[in-house]
């Protein structure tokens, strides 16, 4: 196994114990969900963010969040799905 580079493994670090920290604050998913696209951003490049849950009783996956850079304008959207 290859050893993770000391700069990437302290901030990565960081951003866990930041998110943790936050996650301690809210019961709101909708806010965690935010929070967490907003540290993912830092550590990967990305255009969007989908959260779904699967209700094993009915079968049914159900997107409860999603957000994406909207590719013909600067304009970013994010919201409730369920």
């Amino acid at each position: 196994m290859r050893a993770m580079d000391p700069v990437r493994e302290v901030e990565t670090a960081r951003l866990l114990l930041e998110a943790a920290r936050y996650l301690g604050e809210t019961l709101d998913p909708y806010r965690v969900y935010e929070r967490f696209r907003e540290i993912m951003a830092e550590a990967i490049p990305h255009d969007g963010v989908v959260v779904s849950s699967f209700d094993p009783g009915e079968g049914v996956i159900r997107c409860d969040y999603a957000w994406s850079t909207v590719s013909s304008s600067t304009r970013r959207s994010s919201r409730r799905c369920g």
